[in-house]
C-alpha cells in the first residue's frame, strides 16, 4: 500500500470583531446592597449610566418595596425564600404571568424588576394581550403535550 497524501493546509481569515464592544469591567460588579434599595432619584450618576449599558437581563420574578401597600393585590404566595428582595408581584412561571402586568412601577423598586415590570407593560401595549393556545401550556410547569 502506498502513502496518503494530506491535502494543502488551508489557512482561514480571522474572525470578525465582536458585534458590540467590549463591556467594562466595571459593569459587572453589581451595585451594593444599599445603593440598590435607594431610590432612583438618590442614585449616583454612575450607577444610572452603567445600567443603560446592560444588554441582557433575566426577567424571571418582579419585587416591589416592602410596604407599598398597591403590591399587596400582586403578592405571590410562592418564592418566600426570596422574600427579603421585597413583595412578589410577578413570576415567568405562575398561572396569571401572560395576564397579569403589575402596573405601576414605585420609585424604591429595584433594577431588575423595574425593567422587567415595563418590558412586560411596553411589549403589551406594542403587541397586545397574549392569546390563549393549545400550543403554550398554561402554567411554565405543565408539559406540551
Amino acid at each position: 500500500m502506498g502513502t496518503l497524501a494530506l491535502p494543502p493546509r488551508i489557512s482561514l481569515p480571522p474572525p470578525p470583531p465582536p458585534p458590540f464592544p467590549p463591556l467594562r469591567s466595571s459593569v459587572h460588579s453589581p451595585p451594593s446592597r444599599s445603593s440598590r434599595s435607594a431610590p432612583l432619584s438618590s442614585r449616583s450618576k454612575t450607577k444610572l449610566t452603567l445600567q443603560g449599558e446592560i444588554r441582557m437581563i433575566h426577567m424571571g420574578r418582579a419585587w416591589m418595596p416592602k410596604g407599598y401597600e398597591p403590591a399587596e393585590r400582586w403578592r405571590h404566595t410562592e418564592g418566600k425564600e426570596w422574600s427579603y428582595r421585597g413583595v412578589q408581584v410577578w413570576c415567568k412561571c405562575n398561572d396569571t404571568a401572560d395576564k397579569i402586568y403589575p402596573w405601576p412601577v414605585p420609585e424604591g423598586t429595584d433594577f431588575q424588576s423595574r425593567i422587567t415590570l415595563e418590558y412586560l407593560k411596553k411589549s403589551q401595549e406594542k403587541f397586545g394581550k397574549i392569546p390563549d393556545s393549545h400550543l403554550r401550556p398554561r402554567n411554565y410547569h405543565e408539559p406540551l403535550a
